[in-house]
C-alpha cells in the first residue's frame, strides 16, 4: 500500500515555513512580522471598542435601562 498523497517529502506549505529563508533577511522578516502584528492589534482594538457599546448590544439583546 502506498500513501503518496500525504507524504510530500517536506515540500509543503508547512515545511516552507519551517525552513530558513534564503531570499529575505532576518531583519526584514522580523520587521514585516512586527508591522503585521501592530496592524492586527489596531484592527482588533478598534473592533473591540466598536462592539463594546450599549447601542451595539441592544441591537440584538433586550436589556433594561439602569
Amino acid at each position: 500500500m502506498s500513501n503518496s498523497g500525504s507524504n510530500r517529502g517536506g515540500t509543503g506549505w508547512w515545511a516552507a515555513l519551517r525552513r530558513p529563508s534564503a531570499k529575505y533577511s532576518l531583519i526584514a522578516l522580523l520587521t514585516a512580522g512586527f508591522a503585521g502584528g501592530i496592524i492586527f492589534w489596531g484592527a482588533f482594538n478598534t473592533g473591540m471598542e466598536a462592539t463594546n457599546t450599549l447601542e451595539f448590544c441592544v441591537g440584538c439583546h433586550e436589556m433594561r435601562d439602569t
